[in-house]
């Protein structure tokens, strides 16, 4: 049988009782539908994404990434923001003109890439065709659409809080050190974008705790994931932010 790319190291699931394994996408039928999928997303994320102006808290994101490098930080040191959003804005900016476009293409892209972390989430529990469903309804989603065509950086947030809760699920299933390290970084790549994102790390720990089978090693490699994870934010807020 033919490895699903997306399954990683997931032993792929039986068909439920009384149904037809023919019925059940193969492998690179479900990676096909996929990626049809992921591309109409793109599609409706992307289209006159430059439309309407920007307004509100984006106007604000042209205006923290406007200047230099630190007269980005000055106005980020009054406000509970973590910087890794505007940082990379600020990069991409220095690039190309800061249109609406522009600045609204992180989150577009993000968005988009958020149908097959959907798979790959559902993918750890579920079965390829539950999973698919799962990641048409994230293309369709009305709250997902919004946000990823809003310069804000909920989109990106959410997309690398979905990763990390997969590569949890991955890790401590597989014990692999690349899974750990893939969820080390997709964990400090949430919380680099948002600081509530660190709730979803908190969550790992009952995951980890209804292991069937938990070995001191498991603990000691979350703890020390987690303390790394958490150390961006941690220091961010007492070393420089003044918000508080």
């Amino acid at each position: 049988m033919l490895a699903d790319p997306l399954d990683l190291t997931l032993p792929i699931p039986d068909p439920p009782a009384g149904r037809s394994p023919s019925l059940a996408p193969s492998p690179i039928a479900a990676l096909l539908i996929l990626l049809l999928i992921t591309f109409a997303a793109g599609i409706i994320r992307f289209s006159h994404l430059d439309q309407p102006c920007l307004w509100g808290d984006e106007a604000k994101v042209y205006w923290r990434i406007c200047g230099t490098y630190a007269q980005m930080l000055e106005p980020l040191k009054e406000d509970g923001f973590v910087p890794l959003h505007y940082e990379l804005n600020w990069a991409i900016a220095h690039f190309f003109k800061p249109t609406p476009f522009v600045i609204r293409f992180v989150p577009a892209l993000s968005g988009t890439l958020m149908v097959p972390a959907i798979y790959y989430l559902a993918r750890q529990l579920l079965q390829r065709s539950t999973s698919l469903l799962a990641a048409a309804l994230a293309a369709c989603s009305g709250f997902l659409i919004f946000y990823s065509r809003d310069a804000k950086m909920y989109s990106d947030t959410w997309l690398f809080v979905t990763l990390n809760a997969g590569c949890v699920l991955w890790w401590l299933r597989s014990r692999s050190t690349t899974a750990w390290l893939c969820w080390i970084a997709a964990g400090c790549a949430a919380c680099g974008l948002h600081p509530t994102a660190s709730v979803v790390v908190g969550l790992s720990l009952l995951i980890l705790l209804t292991q069937r089978r938990l070995h001191w090693k498991t603990s000691i490699c979350w703890v020390a994931g987690a303390l790394i994870i958490i150390s961006g934010p941690v220091g961010y807020y007492t070393k420089f932010n003044l918000w508080n």
